[in-house]
């Protein structure tokens, strides 16, 4: 995930060699707002679908087979990400803004914290 966030970074703040990182950093409201909006897949459960206990996707808050969804807008293409194709009607998409995972200093407005960590200190995986 982490080459998905430096190319976001490299895009949101203009610089070509930026690199994602949780060292404080800071921004303007318009530049947080460039930041991506993460999205989470949820998987449709594979025997509910076939067997049609799962409820109607287009009439589910969520749920990409729902028709207020766009699935082209909401998963725009990156190298790193999944195809369209692979993202079923039965899924739910959660969405993280920036706002979300930026945490904004108390003592210093306008300066953000990433709070999301890609490597952890005492050999544990990526943090949420």
């Amino acid at each position: 995930l982490k080459p998905a966030f430096d190319f976001a970074f490299q895009k949101a703040l203009g610089d070509p060699t930026a690199e994602y990182h949780n060292d404080p950093i800071e921004l303007s409201p318009d530049d947080l707002e460039l930041l991506p909006t993460i999205l989470f897949v949820l998987k449709g459960h594979a025997k509910s679908i076939v067997d049609g206990s799962q409820p109607d996707p287009s009439s589910a808050v969520g749920m990409v087979g729902n028709p207020k969804h766009n699935r082209e807008m909401l998963l725009r293409k990156h190298p790193n990400q999944q195809t369209i194709s692979d993202i079923d009607e039965n899924d739910i998409i959660v969405a993280m803004p920036p706002r979300h995972y930026m945490e904004e200093s108390r003592a210093y407005p306008g300066v953000y914290v990433s709070r999301i960590y890609f490597t952890e200190r005492f050999g544990a995986q990526d943090i949420f």
